[in-house]
């Protein structure tokens, strides 16, 4: 059992700062985690995820459960959870407070999907985040009183190389039977 790094002192990965600006408010009080077995589980909220694989290294990025930053590659793929009690907003809803502080942003792709048998929402968003193009894409899953976002940020050059580590990380998600 192993605790998540802290990735670099004092640099924010570039994508990073993506969540550390727009996010830290709505992500408040998230619990820490830990790497077991090649996945993350965090057993405060009640979910897995399977860690990617190198070269993706760990970062800290303030409120987010777990990050991760592909250091040859300009993307950062994060996962944090809320866990709020009855309120239940449509998925939409929660999935757009995700691109908040993103200017010019166009979602090209919202569909439903189902994770391990909890409903969720896939959105992928083309925007401009400090005056360059990056395309994020996340997955928000409700299962009970909590939400679970997935999220991929990656300019968009590098977003296709880097979107299949997305997929097997979202497509690895899991509920822990102890949680919530």
């Amino acid at each position: 059992m192993d605790t998540v790094p802290s990735g670099h002192p004092g640099r924010v990965p570039p994508v990073a700062a993506l969540w550390a600006g727009c996010l830290a408010a709505l992500l408040a009080g998230c619990a820490a985690g830990r790497v077991v077995d090649g996945a993350y589980e965090n057993p405060a909220t009640g979910f897995r995820i399977p860690v990617p694989a190198a070269p993706w290294v760990p970062v800290t990025i303030p409120d987010v459960d777990v990050a991760f930053e592909h250091p040859s590659a300009a993307a950062t793929i994060a996962a944090f959870s809320t866990c709020e009690g009855p309120r239940r907003p449509p998925l939409r809803i929660l999935a757009r407070r995700l691109f908040f502080g993103l200017k010019e942003r166009e979602v090209v792709e919202q569909a439903p999907v189902s994770l391990d048998g909890a409903e969720a929402l896939r959105t992928v968003v083309h925007a401009d985040q400090d005056g360059a193009p990056v395309v994020v894409e996340s997955v928000v899953v409700r299962r009970g009183p909590c939400v679970y976002d997935l999220v991929l940020a990656a300019r968009p050059r590098i977003y296709p190389a880097v979107r299949p580590d997305f997929e097997r990380l979202v497509a690895g998600w899991r509920p822990l039977a102890a949680g919530p």
